[in-house]
């Protein structure tokens, strides 16, 4: 098997309908082989069957050299040069023709796009950066009793209590059981203990 396969890589016109399914074998068996791919699809293109188009779509994507499928496709040996296309015209840009530099966008067409653009360019707009000064205004930070309000909680009274702070804790569960009436017993109580504690 791997003779004829070498013999299919150097004799292409060898390949046929028993070739085929040889090689459809070996692509099912290595799916990944560029080789046998490659022969596979040509093969199809041999045999001009009608899935010759899929295989050849298909391969593109297996092979990693597809100067080397393009020849093998299409039977041209290697040593003809193939020439990239060089195209005969030159692109001129407006900067290249000064009368058309003032060119209205009404002369472009109605497109949206290019109104756009064309305020963009007249406007020129610039982004300001903020100094470091900018970003924080004294009226933006919060007092020690808004952040309180925010947080105000059990757990803050706990602490101000363990950091020896008795009476902010004493104001802060006084707060917490207006806030939560439905707990202002156990924060009578918590005050309760806190002042025992103090006397």
């Amino acid at each position: 098997m791997v003779s004829s396969v070498i013999d299919y890589i150097k004799f292409p016109s060898l390949l046929n309908a028993e070739s085929l399914k040889t090689l459809e074998k070996l692509v099912e068996e290595f799916p990944f082989c560029a080789t046998f791919r490659l022969l596979l699809s040509k093969n199809h293109q041999v045999l001009k069957t009608t899935e010759a188009d899929y295989f050849y779509k298909k391969t593109v994507i297996y092979v990693p050299d597809r100067k080397k499928f393009f020849r093998i496709m299409h039977n041209i040996s290697d040593d003809i040069i193939i020439r990239p296309h060089i195209p005969a015209y030159s692109i001129e840009t407006l900067d290249n023709k000064p009368e058309d530099k003032n060119l209205e966008s009404s002369q472009i067409g109605n497109d949206p796009k290019n109104d756009l653009i064309e305020k963009f360019i007249r406007e020129q707009p610039k982004i300001l950066f903020k100094q470091e000064d900018d970003f924080c205004d004294e009226e933006d930070i919060p007092t020690e009793s808004e952040i309180e309000q925010d947080f105000l909680s059990e757990i803050l009274a706990e602490l101000y209590w363990k950091q020896g702070n008795p009476e902010r804790a004493i104001r802060t569960y006084e707060k917490l059981s207006l806030k939560i009436p439905e707990k202002s017993s156990y924060f009578a109580a918590q005050i309760e203990k806190i002042k025992n504690k103090i006397i």
